[in-house]
């Protein structure tokens, strides 16, 4: 059997920060059940996702998801995947940045939604459903302030949220950026969970404007 792939370096409460956040990615899950119960009226709480942590599998599943280059340094580490039968699907990946200059994680998060896209009002939903519940302020202390950064994306102007934070328990400072785009299957929520000393606008911008 393949050796697993080292995870990284445990965070303030011990579990490992690509951990935590996948963990908050299957709570956003749940979340999300009750959007299939507009087209079966059933709750499918009893449907579990798969975790795997194997970045190869992680890579190939980041290419289905979009087609774009990942801002310098990060690097795809493991997805979660959910499938409702043919009404709803939803895949995470997620990828760790380790520097000198400190770390960083991205997510891409994706609500495929074959039999509810027509519903414009399902979809506007789950695209608020997937900013209010992404995970990427989970411990965090954040500026209740935001900045907007407008980037030209997929041939249209889209609004991508910046916001400071504080760790909760090492009070290290980060940044974080969130905003969807169009996927394949549906709404992408791209999340980003960046340190200060890590923060590099320019390519953050680069990466967003290479999504097609």
């Amino acid at each position: 059997m393949a050796d697993r792939p080292a995870l990284p370096a445990p965070h303030s409460d011990g579990s490992p920060p690509s951990r935590r956040w996948v963990r908050v990615i299957a709570f956003t899950m749940l979340g999300l059940t009750f959007v299939s119960c507009l087209a079966c009226g059933t709750l499918l709480y009893a449907i579990r996702p798969r975790i795997i942590d194997d970045p190869a599998v992680a890579n190939e599943i980041a290419k289905g998801i979009l087609t774009f280059v990942p801002a310098p340094g990060y690097e795809a580490q493991g997805v979660i995947d959910w499938n409702i039968y043919s009404l709803l699907s939803l895949r995470g990946v997620y990828f760790d940045r380790h520097g000198s200059d400190g770390e960083g994680m991205l997510l891409l998060l994706e609500v495929g939604t074959s039999r509810l896209q027509s519903y414009e009002d399902v979809r506007k939903h789950i695209e608020r459903t997937l900013l209010e519940k992404n995970g990427i302020s989970d411990s965090m202390i954040v500026d209740p302030q935001k900045e907007t950064l407008t980037v030209e994306v997929q041939g249209r102007q889209r609004n991508f949220t910046i916001t400071k934070a504080r760790d909760v328990g090492t009070e290290a400072p980060y940044r974080l950026l969130e905003g969807t785009v169009d996927g394949p299957a549906g709404p992408v929520l791209i999340g980003m969970r960046v340190a200060e000393s890590a923060w590099n606008l320019d390519a953050i911008e680069e990466m967003l404007k290479s999504i097609q």
